[in-house]
């Protein structure tokens, strides 16, 4: 809620010229040199979008805010304000956000005097009182909200840029409306993670980025690239492949997964299908990798959509193939089919 206004127009001003003509003639005058000081005090000139607060006794008695020369009461004080727009640039402050990571924030406000009584009386000054303001509504409001949010709804401080600045705004009028100031423009000038963890939020950035990227390639790959579901043959043979792996090997810990529609081949096959599970043992051993290396073979199975013993698996048996120039397990599968 804005508060009442309390400037008023200075009382019938009289004008400046005829009173320094005034003057002029007393100084040629003995007795009237005294009154020919009196009248050159009094007389005040106010340039454009300027203005001068006249005290008399200690009372308000009015506002200067019309450009020209004047003569006022000569034993009055006129204090000049400024009517023009001021603009203040803050310093790089750092702050918690509300997840509780270190940031650097700044803020440019475009602000001008609106009431020259309240900003000449109400506080002790009024452009310092900007500044001081300025930097506890940043501080507040990047404590608010996180800097970045991993959904577009939510408000953050790098993905609504228009909301936030709305609200720097609005907090800074209720803030600097004791103060006679009008708040014009309020915008972040600077955001950033603060050095010490700005490497590692970069890498978490990428880590989204990626999962995102992959989870867009999974909803592309089940709806198409129109959005529609694929034919049924493609359904099957993904439904096969990821049941399978790239490989055509039974993944090791995982269900096999048949189409509903392909009933009737498995009542046929169903036999065949236990007795290859079960006699397919595989021994387990400890296996001591490099975490660069692991890495690499994580992606390397995501990209090939095998679990990391699969690729494992798949590689030992593919060396081996081309060591000895013959598939090492063939005898096995061979023993098994017959």
């Amino acid at each position: 809620m804005q508060k009442a206004s309390r400037e008023f127009d200075y009382p019938s001003p009289l004008p400046g010229i005829p009173m320094l003509l005034l003057g002029i003639v007393l100084m040629f005058t003995l007795v009237g040199i005294p009154f020919a000081v009196l009248v050159f005090l009094g007389l005040t000139l106010v340039n454009p979008n300027q203005s001068k607060v006249v005290v008399l006794f200690g009372n308000y008695k009015g506002t200067l805010k019309q450009h020209g020369f004047f003569w006022v009461n000569p034993f009055s004080v006129r204090k000049p304000v400024s009517l023009r727009a001021h603009n203040f640039n803050s310093d790089k402050l750092k702050v918690n956000d509300l997840r509780g990571n270190p940031i650097e924030i700044g803020a440019v406000v475009v602000w001008r005097v609106r009431d020259t009584a309240q900003a000449a009386f109400d506080v002790e000054n009024f452009e310092s009182y900007v500044e001081v303001q300025t930097e506890s509504a940043l501080r507040h409001l990047a404590s608010s909200h996180p800097y970045d949010a991993p959904h577009d709804e939510a408000t953050s401080l790098r993905g609504s840029g228009d909301a936030i600045h709305e609200e720097l705004k609005r907090e800074l009028e209720q803030r600097l409306q004791m103060a006679g100031i009008e708040v014009l423009e309020a915008r972040l000038s600077h955001l950033a993670y603060a050095p010490e963890i700005a490497g590692a939020m970069l890498q978490r950035q990428q880590a989204e980025a990626v999962l995102d990227a992959r989870a867009h390639r999974r909803r592309r790959s089940l709806h198409g690239e129109d959005g529609a579901r694929p034919p049924a043959a493609r359904r099957r043979r993904r439904a096969r492949h990821r049941a399978q792996g790239a490989d055509g090997q039974q993944p090791a810990r995982r269900a096999l997964r048949r189409p509903r529609h392909a009933a009737r081949r498995q009542r046929r096959h169903a036999l065949r299908l236990i007795r290859t599970i079960v006699a397919d043992e595989k021994k387990g051993f400890l296996l001591r990798l490099p975490p660069r290396l692991l890495d690499e073979l994580r992606r390397w199975s995501e990209q090939d959509m095998r679990s990391i013993n699969g690729q494992i698996e798949w590689i030992l048996r593919e060396a081996l193939r081309e060591r000895l120039g013959k598939d090492p397990m063939a005898a096995e599968q061979k023993r098994k089919k017959g």
